[in-house]
């Protein structure tokens, strides 16, 4: 134990930030994996990289994950457009590096959305599933529209430039 008063402090200090880290990793590379869009992948004989993303609210979730056998990973945050959170690591958090830590508003703001993210994920889910939605709907008026010109066509109709 260190007997030093400014350093058992940092130590102290050190800890928590580890533990902060650790569990804000943990977090976000759980829910990209399971409910983020993968964007990239490539698997090559000796290494794969995958790219995950994920937009809860005002955040912006990302993860480039396992460069090489040996792991080599990023994680990154941003809140409103400016990148909040990145960190680096090879093999296991232990080693971990922390490339960007912002003070601020954003760290309430994700504690909050880890402790709701049923929640949060439920509602990203209903937003996706009414664009998708939408997105068949128009496919779907504009397929009937294509069939109606070609019927109208075939049937000797003007289409008033319609086609």
């Amino acid at each position: 134990m260190m007997t030093d008063p400014k350093l058992r402090e940092l130590e102290k200090k050190v800890n928590e930030r580890k533990k902060l880290v650790e569990r804000i990793m943990v977090f976000v590379e759980k829910v990209l994996v399971k409910h983020g869009k993968e964007t990239y992948r490539y698997e090559g004989s000796c290494h794969t990289n995958t790219k995950y993303e994920l937009k809860a609210g005002k955040f912006l979730l990302k993860g480039s994950f396992g460069q090489t056998q040996m792991g080599g990973n990023n994680v990154y945050i941003l809140y409103k457009d400016k990148e909040v959170f990145q960190v680096y690591y090879q093999a296991n958090l232990d080693e971990c590096r922390v490339d960007v830590f912002e003070n601020g508003a954003w760290l309430p703001a994700f504690q909050k959305l880890m402790h709701n993210f049923k929640e949060v994920i439920a509602r990203v889910n209903k937003k996706q599933k009414d664009s998708a939605s939408k997105l068949e709907n128009k496919s779907l008026i504009e397929e009937k529209r294509k069939q109606l010109l070609i019927k109208a066509k075939r049937l000797g109709l003007p289409t008033d430039g319609q086609a």
